[in-house]
């Protein structure tokens, strides 16, 4: 699905209306938000943690077996 189009600006370039209507576009943009994942470990890591080998055991098993 497109991202919608951008709203025209019905003002003179460099004049103070347009510069107040682009900044009211852009304060309703919303910013992406950040995702993290807890290790539960320091990084970069030393070792690959556990938690992450048991996921990859998990799925191994799902893979030789099939869906």
């Amino acid at each position: 699905m497109p991202a919608p189009a951008a709203p025209a600006i019905a003002a003179r370039p460099s004049s103070l209306k347009r510069a107040a209507i682009k900044a009211k576009h852009q304060a309703k943009r919303r910013l992406p938000q950040k995702s993290e994942i807890d290790f539960s470990c320091a990084i970069p890591f030393n070792a690959i943690p556990q938690l992450i080998k048991d996921r990859f055991q998990q799925y191994k098993k799902v893979f030789r077996t099939g869906n």
